[in-house]
């Protein structure tokens, strides 16, 4: 009891002194983060890409393999430069736009209602949308610059109607082809629930 006595006074000190202690850290580590130059860093870094973009680009090996990948995909627009390749190319990039957004926006959201989830078809529909949007707004572009496309109403309307019905077509069959996949597992995980259940009585 003496000795519990003894140690009683120094552990209400220890505790007392805990949090000003830890508050303190707190404050200097904050100080210390207020006090890193951002600024320095990010010239810094801006000089090191800039160097690393001049010493490529000065590169002849760089330049070798540069033009190897241009090469066919110039070959390629060449032959492919006929009156329809813009109508088509729209028409493709508007259905890629249709699908992708509905099957974030709705497509989504039916399978969350059918308690299935998953970030890694999410991330997918995300990184085709940018795809195709990135792929419609070079193909408008180009087509302004090459061809009569943009300034016919009937081919731009046209074009988006077949890519709105292609979209439309492809957001249903994935969301079924979803759907028949949730439910197929579904029954595993039931039996692999209903197994550990036995398991665990057993």
């Amino acid at each position: 009891m003496k000795s519990m006595k003894s140690i009683l006074p120094f552990a209400v000190i220890i505790l007392a002194t805990t949090p000003t202690i830890s508050s303190g850290q707190g404050k200097t580590f904050e100080g210390k983060l207020k006090q890193i130059p951002t600024d320095k860093i990010e010239k810094k870094i801006d000089d090191k890409v800039g160097e690393m973009q001049r010493e490529v680009d000065a590169n002849e090996d760089a330049k070798k393999i540069a033009n190897s990948i241009l090469n066919p995909i110039y070959q390629l627009a060449e032959k492919m430069s006929f009156a329809g390749f813009y109508w088509i190319a729209f028409a493709l990039m508007f259905a890629g736009v249709i699908n992708f957004a509905l099957q974030i926006a709705v497509g989504k959201l039916y399978m969350l209602a059918k308690f299935h989830f998953s970030l890694i078809e999410i991330l997918s529909d995300a990184l085709g949308l940018l795809m195709s949007l990135v792929g419609l707004v070079l193909t408008t572009q180009a087509a302004t610059e090459n061809s009569t496309f943009t300034q016919s109403a009937f081919s731009v309307l046209s074009a988006a109607a077949l890519g709105g019905f292609v979209g439309f077509i492809l957001f249903l069959q994935g969301t079924k082809q979803e759907a028949a996949a949730a439910e197929a597992g579904q029954p595993r995980r039931r039996r692999s629930r209903s197994r550990s259940r036995r398991d665990y009585r057993d």
